[in-house]
């Protein structure tokens, strides 16, 4: 069964207020299910979520999750001294991975962080593992996570945008949620701020244009979207 049936589709800065205020429970040590931002590529998931942390003062610490090598995520083997039946020999333990010395860093400067995975429809089983210790146990290879960050991954559900298949494990500690853009909300706070030209703004905010702010996924070639716009 797909996401579509599965969950309301919702405007990004509707879910805003659940995606926040989970990753507020999240920080105080509840158990909560994970949330899980669904939506076509290049609708502004990743922009608005920075966003709304820099409105609330949050850090916001992104990671396209599925893209980085294992070892900047899982850390090096490193030799360890150990001993064993009266003997001493060679052990291993695991280096801090790269990522969590970004995330210690962001959680000493601010009182509250998002871990912010991104892409993690593409995850491989590899990356899959690392995240069943992350969601299960606060732990990546043993070292804890801050425990005032939260986590929010992100993603799309298409063949086209590349999603793989996740481990039931993983889906069963997740809250999917499908958003779609706003027009409105894509023009105020990110097309006039930026400058956009004010033809184009002008252009799609006629409603018989409205339909080439965002179109259908394509393999083959560009399509319009809130991000190429």
């Amino acid at each position: 069964m797909s996401t579509e049936k599965q969950v309301p589709e919702l405007s990004i800065k509707e879910a805003a207020t659940y995606f926040i205020a989970n990753a507020n429970l999240q920080i105080e040590g509840k158990d909560m299910a994970i949330p899980y931002i669904v939506g076509d590529p290049g609708i502004g998931k990743t922009r608005f979520l920075e966003y709304e942390c820099e409105r609330l003062g949050f850090g916001f610490v992104p990671f396209h999750f599925s893209l980085i090598p294992i070892e900047e995520i899982g850390g090096l083997p490193i030799f360890k001294k150990t001993e064993y039946e009266s003997s001493e020999i060679n052990g291993t333990e695991w280096s801090l991975p790269d990522i969590m010395t970004k995330i210690y860093d962001a959680a000493n400067k601010f009182k509250k962080i998002i871990i912010f995975l991104d892409d993690f429809h593409m995850c491989s089983p590899a990356h899959l593992s690392l995240g069943y210790e992350m969601f299960t146990e606060k732990k990546l290879r043993g070292y804890k996570f801050p425990k005032n960050s939260a986590f929010i991954l992100a993603g799309n559900d298409s063949m086209k945008s590349g999603a793989k298949q996740m481990f039931g494990a993983i889906v069963n500690r997740v809250s999917m949620q499908r958003v779609i853009p706003n027009f409105d909300q894509w023009m105020i706070e990110y097309a006039i701020p930026n400058k956009i030209n004010p033809k184009i703004v002008s252009f799609l905010k006629n409603q018989v244009n409205r339909g080439y702010f965002i179109g259908e996924e394509s393999t083959n070639e560009p399509w319009p979207s809130p991000r190429s716009w």
